[in-house]
């Protein structure tokens, strides 16, 4: 049951080979649900807003978003647009100027806290994503501090080798009922 409506699934199997035009359909399917798979929290709470007295569940929305949005199809072999890819959609306006910078414990975000306009309240929360596409795994701060405040820091642990990390913020009402569309901060390596 979802969102009180019965909602039945089955599990397919393949009686022949997929075509080859079946086979770039079923690359995206894997390649999407790599992305999303490690960053589950985050998504339960970036797509709620827009998933609410619907029968989509948070992880369908995020999954047809970023099918459509942020699959690159111009390589020969389908990969992820990190700069395209939403992990959290709503109605809140976004903030107008976010820096981030590497430190020693981890990435740093701040945001110019005087800017507000109408839909935002110095109560709002931020989220934090670091995404790491060579690892499968994402670091993430789901409650973060208040806009007033300027700045977080989303520490991490660092790794054997450096590593690609794809940044992302989020804002979300103290209440919980209104969020920005993610932003993408930036690439950096950690």
């Amino acid at each position: 049951m979802l969102n009180g409506q019965w909602v039945e699934r089955g599990i397919g199997k393949w009686r022949n080979p997929p075509t080859d035009k079946q086979k770039p359909n079923l690359d995206a399917t894997g390649i999407i649900n790599d992305l999303l798979k490690p960053v589950m929290p985050y998504i339960r709470i970036g797509f709620k807003e827009i998933t609410l007295n619907t029968i989509r569940s948070p992880y369908n929305a995020a999954w047809s978003i970023n099918r459509l949005d942020a699959i690159d199809t111009t390589s020969p072999n389908l990969k992820v647009d990190f700069t395209r890819a939403v992990f959290s959609q709503g109605d809140m306006p976004i903030v107008d100027e976010v820096n981030v910078k590497v430190i020693e414990e981890g990435i740093e975000f701040s945001w110019n806290p005087d800017y507000i306009v109408d839909g935002m309240q110095l109560s709002d929360q931020v989220m934090l994503l670091a995404y790491c596409p060579e690892k499968e795994y994402a670091f993430y701060q789901l409650y973060g501090q208040r806009r007033v405040t300027g700045k977080d820091v989303l520490k991490m642990q660092r790794y054997s080798t450096q590593v690609t990390m794809h940044t992302y913020l989020t804002f979300v009402s103290a209440d919980g009922k209104s969020i920005t569309t993610s932003i993408y901060t930036g690439e950096y390596l950690w």
